[in-house]
C-alpha cells in the first residue's frame, strides 16, 4: 500500500483499514523514528508490526534495507504500508524537494513536482525496493482527505473524537500490471498526479 502522507492520523487510519478489511491483514509499516515520540503510535504500531527507521538524511540504506526485509517477510496475510513522500506536505518541504530535483539534474521531475499542488513528489526508491522484494504482490494506492489537521500528538488529542468527514480513494494494480524499473518512476508520478487531482476535486466540492 502506497499512501499519501498527511499527519500521524493517516498511519492509524491505514492500520485500522488493514486490520479490519476484507480480508483482514496484518499491517507492516515503515515509519520515521521521530513518530515514536507520540505514545499512541509507539505502542500501537510496535504491536502490529512496524519498522522505525532513522529520520536523518543519511539513513537511506537503513530505510531501503528495512523496506526490503519487511516486503520479503510478508505473506498473503500481510500488507506492507509505505508513504512515498517521506513526510507530511508543507509548502516549504515542497519547494525544497523541487530544488533538490533540480540540483541532481532531474528538471523533468522537478517540472512534474511543480504541478503537484497538495503533495510532495514521491520517492521511487522505497517503492521499487518493496516491489522488487515482493514481485507477486498487488499494489494498492491510497489517497485521503480530511486528516490534514491531525499532524501532531496535540492535534490528535484536540480533534478526537473526530466530527468531520474523511474521504478516501483507493485503487489496485495487479502485480502483472506493475511496470518494470525503467518505467516505474513515470508510473509512480502518474499515480501521485491522480491523487493530487482528486484532492483538488474534493477541495472544490467542500
Amino acid at each position: 500500500m502506497f499512501s499519501r502522507h498527511a499527519g500521524a492520523g493517516d498511519s492509524l487510519l491505514l492500520v485500522n483499514a488493514v486490520l479490519n478489511g476484507d480480508p483482514p491483514r496484518r499491517p507492516k509499516i515503515v515509519l520515521k523514528d521521530l513518530l515514536q515520540l507520540d505514545p499512541t503510535i509507539d505502542v500501537l504500531l510496535n504491536r502490529v508490526g512496524a519498522a522505525f527507521v532513522p529520520s536523518t538524511g543519511r539513513a537511506g540504506d537503513l530505510v531501503t534495507a528495512a523496506i526490503a526485509r519487511m516486503a520479503r517477510e510478508a505473506d498473503a496475510r500481510d500488507a506492507l504500508v509505505l508513504f512515498p513522500e517521506g513526510g507530511n506536505f508543507t509548502e516549504g518541504r515542497r519547494e525544497k524537494a523541487i530544488a533538490k530535483l533540480e540540483q541532481i539534474g532531474r528538471s523533468d521531475l522537478a517540472d512534474r513536482a511543480e504541478n503537484l499542488e497538495r503533495l510532495l513528489p514521491p520517492k521511487v526508491l522505497g517503492v521499487s525496493t518493496a516491489i522488487d522484494a515482493a514481485p507477486t504482490a498487488m499494489v494498492v494506492f491510497v489517497g485521503h482527505a480530511g486528516l490534514e489537521r491531525l499532524s501532531s500528538a496535540r492535534d490528535i488529542w484536540k480533534n478526537v473524537p473526530m466530527d468531520h468527514t474523511i474521504r478516501i480513494r483507493i485503487w489496485r494494480v495487479p502485480a502483472e500490471d506493475v511496470p518494470p524499473m525503467p518505467e516505474r518512476e513515470t508510473w509512480l508520478y502518474e499515480q501521485w498526479e491522480a491523487i493530487d487531482e482528486w484532492l483538488g476535486g474534493v477541495a472544490a466540492s467542500d
